[in-house]
């Protein structure tokens, strides 16, 4: 039982040890920077998906912007 165990714990070092070798990076992955976003400015409204009331009665999120003057 206990070589059984020894095996079992040694296994899953190696396969971990395999897993972070040939798997990219989470670090790596951080680090790349993230695709551009493109802002909507109204142009396309029929695409947009309609908005259905909220149920929940907490309310709506609205996503505000500064504008300068």
């Amino acid at each position: 039982m206990a070589r059984f165990i020894f095996y079992a714990v040694v296994a899953w070092l190696v396969f971990r040890w395999l897993d972070m070798l040939f798997s990219p990076s989470k670090s790596r992955r951080r680090s790349t920077p993230p695709p551009p976003r493109r802002p909507n400015h109204g142009g396309s409204a029929k695409s947009s998906q309609p908005k259905k009331p909220n149920s929940d009665k907490i309310g709506d999120y609205v996503d505000f912007e500064e504008v300068e003057e």
